[in-house]
């Protein structure tokens, strides 16, 4: 795979999202070891929705965590359940209730601060659930020696395996464990897969959650991240119908190996695709959608 210099001084550069701004020194001590890295992030988040947070005696009020959008903000609200190094070993209560894109997030914003191009990307893990591929958010890291990127997937435990018995690795996830949203687009298209095997999951009984709908979802959500515009997975914006197929064909192709001059062109010649400074942002916790300034840091 060729990749340029340039696309990778851009992914090994913080982003709006991803910028940890004056919580800075709290990674000064890190090693530039993606391991750690993932090994730290996975000390501060509990999934709210795959830990069962009020099990651990999280009260129902701190759920709201799960939409807290930049990296700045989220180390704010760490340092408010425990101060001193983010290293230091965390109870459940003492960490940010949050979901597989905060654990990217996280993890991105540590390996960007040490020099390490890494992006997130958005599609659908075939690891959670026998038979269905979920909605996912995972990081993708250059790695230098052998000039590939590489998936990690840092929410999942060192030896994890998946209910049918997979054991998938965190630090390499395969590819055919991992669609990204293009790839996934790409083999339902084509008839190689079901697209009513994707969804956010099987306990969530809402339409545009489910099938075309969600994987066009993915596909957006997936082509702004590798801009660098890292947006909550229940955010939307977009005005491109998952009927829209040449379109999102297109789309598609593009952000499988993808390049960031030609995805940065697609994005400024398409207002249809641009992510404007309110967005609607939708309430996985069952409330009403809200508007949502996303470029507010607080």
């Amino acid at each position: 795979m060729t990749v340029s210099s340039e696309d990778l001084s851009f992914y090994a550069t913080q982003s709006l999202v991803t910028d940890p701004s004056r919580h800075t020194a709290l990674f000064a001590d890190l090693p530039a070891d993606v391991p750690v890295l993932m090994r730290t992030t996975r000390n501060l988040i509990i999934h709210y929705r795959a830990e069962s947070p009020h099990k651990h005696g999280i009260p129902k009020e701190r759920l709201r965590e799960i939409d807290t959008r930049h990296v700045e903000a989220m180390l704010t609200r760490l340092i408010e359940l425990k101060d001193g190094p983010i290293t230091t070993p965390r109870a459940l209560p003492e960490r940010l209730v949050a979901c597989c894109r905060d654990f990217t997030l996280l993890f991105i914003s540590m390996a960007r601060a040490k020099g390490i191009p890494a992006r997130a990307r958005v599609g659908f893990a075939k690891y959670f659930a026998p038979g269905l591929y979920l909605d996912h958010e995972v990081a993708e890291v250059w790695d230098a020696k052998e000039q590939r990127w590489y998936l990690v997937d840092p929410e999942l435990a060192d030896d994890y395996e998946s209910p049918d018995g997979v054991s998938i690795n965190p630090l390499n996830v395969p590819r055919d464990e991992f669609l990204i949203s293009g790839e996934a687009w790409k083999l339902c298209r084509a008839g190689t897969l079901d697209p009513k095997k994707f969804m956010v999951g099987p306990d969530v009984d809402i339409e545009e959650t489910r099938s075309w709908p969600q994987i066009r979802h993915d596909l957006i959500h997936d082509l702004v991240a590798l801009l660098k515009i890292e947006m909550i997975l229940w955010d939307e914006w977009a005005n491109v119908c998952y009927e829209d197929h040449k379109r999102l064909d297109s789309i598609a192709e593009l952000t499988i190996v993808p390049d960031v001059n030609t995805l940065k062109k697609l994005y400024e010649n398409d207002k249809d695709l641009q992510v404007p400074e309110v967005v609607n942002s939708f309430d996985p916790l069952g409330g009403p959608p809200r508007k949502v300034s996303w470029l507010n840091r607080c």
